[in-house]
């Protein structure tokens, strides 16, 4: 069987690494000896067994020479309508017809004709950001491609929305009414679906891929550890960080600088009450300067000068982030998936949600009442649930370990849900 993944974005971001390897971990599971594709946005990003193309998103934005992501209008207008004439050509006569398309681009086209079926990856895609809204319709069409090859397509475990403008709400009620099955990994991307119209028998509940996602042993996320300059086994206890440049990649928000001083002067009062020291984790590096934590965890960094600060410059692999984050007495993240690998191992997590899906995760694990939104933020607001967690931290660890456990348990099981549905389609 061949298999196409779509919607695969790059491996310098901790989370999406998790997500890809425990996705092909399941995928080589359930379907033994079948070929798989993963078509990428950062194709470089990836070093492992399977076939790696280019996606779609890939020939119509690229990075520029500053670092920052760069539409290519020319390309866009090239690619799609030669795309969209390739594939009626395939459709209406069996033929493979590539005008005007690069090899690299024909490889990626030639994927979903051959594809017996397509899988979008486990993430979060489907929302309303700012401007045009050109990669919400880009998404669309790659999983429209699909549908229109006439290739039955599933989505694993995702959060959709919020999707706020009626031209994306219909597009994704067409394309997810013609998927097989799409799943939700949180009840608020559930709510959206009902909203948007999405048939009830088109969509299932399924946690986050990341839960079930293997650490590393413990020993080697201390040997890391101790090589960036925390010592796990040092009386001040360690308050892990993550932080993200969201103005730069999301227009429509504009409080980046409310959001990095809240959450400064928040973390100093914290650190001079408790003697914490606070680790600063590059979740995501990249693959473009608006992706790259240690941007905004040097600035913060350099505002906490009066405090105990290591800031971690190095990605170790997604296992031993998900174990060194295990290791942390209090996490305080805004990376959703930084919050899962800290919230896996029982650590107590202070979250800032900058979309949905993080209350929504929380939610699943009676924490709501430590979120606080990013556009919401304030020190105070901040600095009493952090405190309210450290208080309870030990009692929050035994409940933690036991929600999680029920939540990893389900979500290694999603692939099963696609061999379940294909043994039926026809």
């Amino acid at each position: 069987m061949n298999i196409l993944v779509i919607n695969t974005h790059s491996l310098t971001n901790t989370g999406d690494a998790a997500l890809t390897l425990e996705m092909l971990r399941q995928l080589r599971e359930q379907f033994p000896g079948s070929r798989i594709t993963l078509a990428m946005d950062d194709p470089a990003s990836f070093d492992g067994d399977v076939h790696i193309i280019s996606s779609i998103l890939r020939w119509c934005k690229t990075t520029g020479g500053d670092g920052r992501s760069v539409w290519c209008t020319r390309n866009l207008l090239r690619f799609l309508p030669a795309s969209l004439l390739s594939l009626a050509a395939f459709r209406l006569f069996g033929s493979r017809f590539f005008p005007g398309m690069s090899p690299e681009q024909r490889e990626t086209v030639e994927a979903y004709f051959d594809a017996h079926v397509v899988i979008s990856k486990p993430g979060g895609f489907l929302y309303t950001s700012g401007g045009l809204g050109m990669p919400f319709l880009l998404t669309i069409y790659t999983i429209a491609f699909a549908i229109l090859c006439h290739k039955p397509h599933y989505m694993l475990p995702q959060s959709i929305g919020p999707v706020q403008r009626n031209w994306q709400r219909w597009l994704t009620r067409w394309a997810l009414n013609r998927s097989r099955l799409t799943m939700i990994r949180e009840p608020a991307s559930a709510n959206e679906m009902i909203a948007i119209g999405v048939a009830r028998n088109r969509w299932i509940e399924v946690p986050d891929l990341a839960f079930a996602f293997p650490p590393a042993p413990a020993e080697i996320a201390c040997a890391w550890l101790a090589r960036q300059g925390v010592r796990c086994e040092a009386d001040r206890p360690c308050i892990g960080v993550t932080a993200i440049n969201w103005q730069a990649q999301n227009s429509a928000f504009n409080l980046q600088s409310q959001y990095e001083e809240a959450l400064c002067e928040a973390l100093s009062r914290f650190a001079a009450s408790s003697r914490a020291r606070l680790v600063f984790f590059p979740h995501a590096i990249g693959p473009t300067i608006e992706q790259d934590d240690r941007v905004v965890a040097r600035r913060l960094a350099s505002r906490l000068s009066g405090c105990d600060v290591t800031l971690i410059e190095e990605q170790a692999p997604p296992d031993v982030m998900k174990a060194a984050f295990g290791q942390m007495e209090l996490f305080v993240g805004t990376r959703m998936h930084s919050n899962i690998f800290a919230l896996s191992s029982g650590t107590p997590v202070v979250a800032i949600g900058y979309l949905h899906k993080t209350e929504g995760i929380m939610r699943m694990l009676d924490l709501a009442s430590f979120v606080v939104d990013i556009r919401d933020l304030t020190a105070d607001a901040l600095l009493e649930r952090v405190e309210r967690a450290w208080r309870a931290r030990a009692e929050l660890r035994q409940s933690i370990r036991v929600a999680v456990a029920a939540l990893a348990q389900s979500a290694s099981h999603a692939t099963a849900l696609i061999a379940d549905d294909l043994s039926r389609y026809g």
